[in-house]
C-alpha cells in the first residue's frame, strides 16, 4: 500500500501549486503563454539536476514517447492556465477531477485496466461533484463557471497524458520518464516563441521580472516537481485509473489552503468564503470522498 502515500502527496503539493500559480498569473503575468514559457525555463533546472544526479539515458523509442507526452501535457496546461485566470483556485482544483472519467475509459481501452461497476460509479460520482462545485450564484440565478469548457479540454488532455505515462513507464523508470517528459515540455518553447505576439509579450514581461516573482516561480515549480514525482511513483506501483482518482482529494487541500489565506493573508489570495459558498464546496468534497470509497481505496 506504499503507493497510497505517494498518491496522497501529489494532490497536497498540486493544491499548493494551483494557488501559487493563481497568484502569479493574476498579479504579474495575466497572459497564459508567456507565463508558461517562464515556468518552462525554471523547469530546465529541475531536469538538469535529475540528469546530473541520476543515470539518465536515451531509450528508443520510449524516450521519444515521453517527450511527446510532455508536449501533450504542456498543451493541456495552457487551457488550465486560461481557466485559472477566470476562476477561483479552489473551484479549478475541483474541476480538475473530471479527468478520472476520461482516464477510466481510456485505460480500459488502451491498458486493459477493467474496473468493477462499483468503481466506475465512484468515478462518475467524483465527476458529478466536480460539476456541482462549478455552479455559482449570480443575479439571474445560477450558472456554470465560464472556466468549465477550458477545464473539460484540460481534463481530457490530463487523461491522455496519464495513459501515455503509464504505458511508457512499463519500459523506463519514473525518473527517466520525468527527465524526457520535461524535455518534451521545454521543446515546445521555441515553437511558441516563433509567434510574434507571444514573443513580444514574453520579452516585455521577462524584462520587468523582480526577485520576488522569480522566487515565486521557483516555489511554484518546486511544488509541481514534488507533486509530479509523487504521482509518477504511485502510477508505477498501481493502476493509473485508481491512482488518478486519489487526486480527487486536491479540492479538499485547495479549499483548506484558500480559506486560511483568505482569512489571514487576503492580500495574497481572496476567495468567496460565504456560508453558502463554503457549504457548497464542502458538500462537493464529501461526494468526492464517497466516490473514492466506492473505488475501494480506503
Amino acid at each position: 500500500m506504499e503507493w497510497i502515500v505517494f498518491a496522497l502527496l501529489a494532490p497536497a503539493f498540486w493544491a499548493m501549486n494551483s494557488i501559487t500559480t493563481k497568484v502569479l498569473i493574476d498579479k504579474k503575468f495575466q497572459k497564459p503563454i508567456p507565463f508558461m514559457i517562464f515556468l518552462l525555463l525554471i523547469d530546465m533546472f529541475f531536469a538538469f539536476g535529475v540528469f546530473l544526479l541520476l543515470p539518465i539515458t536515451f531509450v528508443y523509442p520510449y524516450s521519444i514517447y515521453a517527450m511527446l507526452t510532455g508536449a501533450l501535457g504542456m498543451t493541456a496546461s495552457l487551457f488550465y492556465l486560461k481557466a485559472l485566470r477566470m476562476e477561483e483556485a479552489s473551484r479549478i482544483s475541483s474541476l480538475i477531477q473530471m479527468s478520472p472519467i476520461f482516464i477510466a475509459i481510456l485505460s480500459s481501452i488502451f491498458l486493459g485496466e477493467v474496473l468493477a461497476l462499483q468503481q466506475y460509479f465512484g468515478i462518475v460520482l467524483i465527476v458529478v461533484a466536480s460539476m456541482l462545485i462549478s455552479y455559482r450564484r449570480v443575479k439571474a440565478g445560477r450558472r456554470l463557471s465560464p472556466a468549465l469548457k477550458f477545464m473539460l479540454v484540460f481534463a481530457l488532455g490530463v487523461a491522455a497524458y496519464n495513459i501515455f505515462t503509464k504505458y511508457v513507464m512499463n519500459y523506463i523508470s519514473y525518473w527517466m520518464f520525468f527527465f524526457w517528459d520535461v524535455m518534451g515540455f521545454i521543446s515546445t518553447t521555441p515553437v511558441l516563441l516563433l509567434i510574434p505576439k507571444v514573443r513580444k509579450d514574453f520579452l516585455k514581461i521577462i524584462s520587468s521580472l523582480d526577485k520576488k516573482t522569480i522566487a515565486g516561480g521557483v516555489l511554484n515549480e518546486s511544488l509541481w516537481f514534488l507533486g509530479s514525482v509523487s504521482m509518477l511513483v504511485a502510477i508505477s506501483l498501481s493502476y493509473v485509473s485508481i491512482v488518478s482518482s486519489i487526486g480527487a482529494l486536491q479540492p479538499l487541500f485547495a479549499l483548506a489552503y484558500t480559506i486560511l489565506l483568505s482569512l489571514f493573508i487576503p492580500s495574497i489570495l481572496k476567495e468567496e468564503i460565504t456560508r453558502f459558498n463554503v457549504a457548497q464546496k464542502l458538500f462537493a468534497v464529501l461526494l468526492i470522498f464517497v466516490g473514492i470509497w466506492m473505488l475501494n481505496v480506503f
